[in-house]
């Protein structure tokens, strides 16, 4: 019977978002379903969502239109298409869908978050601020309302009320790490690196996988002038993530310019066997060294 199976899939779905889903289990429910219930909207819509979660957002939009073409009145198809095409750039689709889905369903603050923010895109930052603050008057805690007038706030340099409603969702929503990565932007920003450091390595405990995450601490702790700990996270992701562009060249920052001599000399060493597999990585930490004037090390 579907109802089993949906319920199913909507628990795992819940499961996915709070971290708990181990790997590849709502992948082959998605498979079997779409073998078992080929017609059921309700899959295609935990598949997008699921796609969503993965951040692969062209596969949810599609997954979002399969859904629309089984019921194209249901409003939360277009929306979902509409969201996911909006963080892959495609203003124009995304425009005609919230159009379409506005026309029948007034009055419905995220779809006019979603709209306030296509506007803010394109320029049209006075239009995008009154439907903004409409949607957030119509449903003051939606994250994705509060999303979008922190869009439009960044956009007219108000940016400590558009902090307030980011760290909002982030307290409400403690999955949401794209509100925190967009805190996190802001602190980086404001030079506020106490404030940064623990959100930082929280969003690198979320996601281990994700070189940017490593980066980031590396980042904060440089710019708080940590060495030990900069350098330390920085060969730690190379090791986890491999020998990611960013994090070499973090790690040779770090090391050229927060180390004395001595330390510079044992620092080295565990780079070269950090990058023992990667020796153009190697030939431009290298390359750093000497552009920093540490001459010898570098042709070392």
């Amino acid at each position: 019977l579907p109802t089993p199976h949906r319920r199913q899939g909507e628990a795992m779905l819940e499961q996915l978002r709070a971290g708990r889903l181990a790997g590849g289990r709502l992948e082959r429910w998605v498979a079997v379903t779409r073998e078992r219930f080929p017609r059921a909207e309700w899959a295609h819509q935990i598949h997008a969502q699921a796609m969503e979660c993965w951040g692969r957002p062209y596969e949810a939009a599609i997954a979002w239109a399969d859904a629309a073409a089984i019921d194209p009145w249901d409003h939360r198809n277009p929306w979902g298409e509409a969201r996911c095409l909006l963080r892959v750039g495609e203003t124009a689709r995304a425009e005609a869908l919230l159009r379409r889905a506005l026309s029948t369903q007034h009055g419905h603050a995220p779809g006019m978050a979603r709209w306030a923010t296509l506007l803010e895109r394109r320029g049209r930052l006075d239009r995008a601020r009154r439907l903004s603050e409409l949607a957030e008057a119509l449903a003051p805690g939606d994250p994705d309302v509060l999303g979008a007038r922190a869009t439009v706030l960044e956009a007219m340099d108000r940016h400590d009320e558009a902090l307030a409603r980011l760290e909002r969702i982030a307290d409400e929503n403690p999955r949401d790490t794209g509100a925190r990565a967009r805190i996190l932007k802001r602190l980086f920003h404001d030079g506020r690196w106490g404030d940064a450091r623990p959100l930082a390595e929280t969003l690198l405990r979320v996601d281990p996988a994700d070189p940017l995450n490593w980066d980031d601490v590396t980042f904060v702790c440089f710019a708080s002038g940590d060495g030990c700990a900069a350098f330390d996270t920085a060969l730690a992701g190379v090791s986890r993530c491999g020998a990611d562009p960013a994090l070499v060249d973090a790690a040779a920052r770090v090391l050229g310019t927060l180390f004395t001599p001595e330390e510079m000399e044992a620092r080295a060493e565990e780079m070269v066997r950090a990058l023992s597999r990667s020796p153009l990585s190697l030939m431009n930490v290298a390359v750093d060294l000497v552009r920093r004037r540490h001459d010898a090390l570098g042709i070392s």
